[in-house]
């Protein structure tokens, strides 16, 4: 159950943005496995969203120092030639997307995914992830990225979403932990009896890496918190109160794209679509037409 939470100062509508992120948060926990991340070709490498990454991370990692919680980065690095070797500098990679088998020899896109297709080994699952600790990389999805950063907008921008995600992935390096949680997918029989089909959904959660998942979630949610009534954030031609409403349904809209995203490739696959097999979210797994399903894909919040 989802607590309100009120900004008692201010009156802010905090409730409902912690309804929105935990909904956003559902569908940018699918990320790759970070143990065998491939290098990647400077084909791969996008940049032209750059201006809104670096301030957004400089302004959440001042953030995090604020809340008790410093960080030991004191620079930022987008698409590095060469791995940084100081130390204390973070680098992110922005990787363009590219269909299994859509590439060539050196790795760089041949071919954008189409809705059901795979990506190949070097594109980033789950929006952004943490790579390394030791030496503090961060790869996100260009796509992703640009879902972000647009929040439903026609252009890209210093978004509440990109911060809350690179947010994110900066509480698994205050924690010094891989942002490894895979929120895999399982297809279970909804003709089994209750118990098995619960005992199937316990199996496919790890407590542990759920537990830092949480934690990450916690600490950007309070950094979002801290940001949102300042600039670039606060709306100036609205008011306060309405400046977060708008913020809220810009996450929302962005929750939405990345999900539409995450579903074609993670779910709509030719041979589940031939079959007529449906993907459906935990929540919705039920329903009146529930016993003429023979196959649910359900996803481990």
């Amino acid at each position: 159950m989802i607590a309100e939470v009120y900004d008692m100062r201010r009156g802010l509508p905090c409730h409902l943005l912690i309804i929105t992120l935990a909904w956003f948060l559902t569908d940018t926990a699918g990320a790759q496995s970070p143990a065998a991340t491939p290098k990647i070709p400077g084909c791969r490498l996008d940049s032209s969203n750059n201006k809104f990454i670096q301030p957004t991370m400089e302004r959440a990692i001042d953030a995090y120092a604020v809340i008790g919680k410093p960080l030991a980065i004191t620079s930022i690095a987008i698409n590095p030639p060469a791995p940084s070797t100081d130390g204390k500098t973070l680098d992110v990679y922005v990787v363009i997307d590219a269909a299994k088998g859509g590439t060539d020899p050196s790795g760089c896109a041949t071919r954008v995914p189409r809705d059901t297709d795979p990506i190949d080994p070097i594109s980033v699952r789950g929006g952004c992830v943490i790579t390394s600790v030791e030496h503090m990389e961060l790869r996100c999805s260009s796509s992703a990225v640009s879902i972000f950063a647009k929040a439903g907008r026609k252009e890209p921008r210093e978004s509440l979403a990109l911060l809350y995600v690179l947010s994110h992935e900066l509480g698994h390096l205050h924690q010094k932990r891989l942002g490894e949680y895979a929120g895999r997918a399982e297809r279970i029989d909804i003709g089994q009896p209750p118990a098995a089909k619960l005992e199937i959904l316990r199996a496919s959660c790890d407590p542990v890496s759920t537990k830092m998942e949480e934690e990450a979630d916690a600490s950007s949610f309070e950094i979002l918190v801290k940001l949102v009534g300042a600039p670039p954030y606060r709306d100036p031609i609205l008011s306060e109160r309405g400046s977060v409403y708008s913020n809220i349904d810009q996450l929302a809209l962005a929750a939405d794209g990345w999900q539409k995203l995450n579903a074609r490739r993670d779910f709509i696959k030719p041979a589940a679509s031939a079959q007529g097999i449906r993907a459906h979210r935990v929540s919705n797994a039920g329903g009146p037409d529930r016993k003429k399903r023979k196959g649910v894909c359900l996803r481990c919040p």
